[in-house]
């Protein structure tokens, strides 16, 4: 079975993510899993599509990398005319390289007005956050969990290119190892700086 993934189109356009894309990306993921199995992508992989840059799948092991250049990814978006009272959700296609995929467009109107169950749903704030913590939709909320997530990353990358040079890769010969010094060596500025970064 190809694999397919679904995301939403406003994190490429920089609009806000409104429950209507939610519920619309919710109801189409459980469609496809009836066909496919649906691929959840990496912190890497978000800034990738964001980007509109080819897909990596450095956290996927070497064997199965070249399975994953075939998926679809479906893009969920939706746009408001308020004057028309309409609000329009689409859905397009594109393959790991960011190509379209020629034929594979859905796109419906709903009606607008003030109370309509679209723009209810298009006002409202998403019911879970779909984003993986990292990116700017979704800060991380502790440096525990920013060390955590970058030692993961670490050690996948590393992982990655061992397994890339055809070297089999043991959990013995990746390790990343985290430390710190007490807080008492560290400026209070620098520990401001980085909290008001997160």
């Amino acid at each position: 079975m190809a694999s397919a993934a679904v995301m939403p189109a406003s994190l490429k356009t920089g609009k806000k993510f409104t429950r209507l894309e939610e519920w619309v990306m919710e109801r189409l993921t459980l469609e496809l899993r009836k066909q496919h199995d649906v691929y959840a992508f990496s912190r890497q992989n978000w800034f990738e599509f964001r980007e509109g840059r080819p897909l990596s799948f450095f956290n996927q092991p070497l064997a199965t990398r070249s399975l994953f250049r075939s998926m679809v990814i479906y893009e969920v978006g939706v746009s408001a005319d308020e004057i028309l009272n309409t609000v329009r959700v689409y859905i397009t296609a594109s393959d790991a390289d960011g190509r379209t995929v020629a034929g594979i467009v859905a796109d419906t109107a709903f009606e607008f007005t003030t109370d309509s169950p679209a723009r209810r749903f298009y006002n409202a704030n998403p019911k879970t956050s779909l984003y993986p913590e990292g990116l700017e939709e979704r800060p991380y909320v502790s440096l525990d969990r920013l060390s955590f997530s970058l030692a993961a990353e670490l050690t996948d990358a590393h992982r990655g290119g061992i397994a890339g040079g055809g070297q089999t890769v043991a959990d013995a010969d990746v390790r990343v190892l985290l430390y710190s010094r007490p807080a008492r060596n560290i400026s209070a500025g620098l520990v401001q700086a980085i909290q008001d970064a997160l």
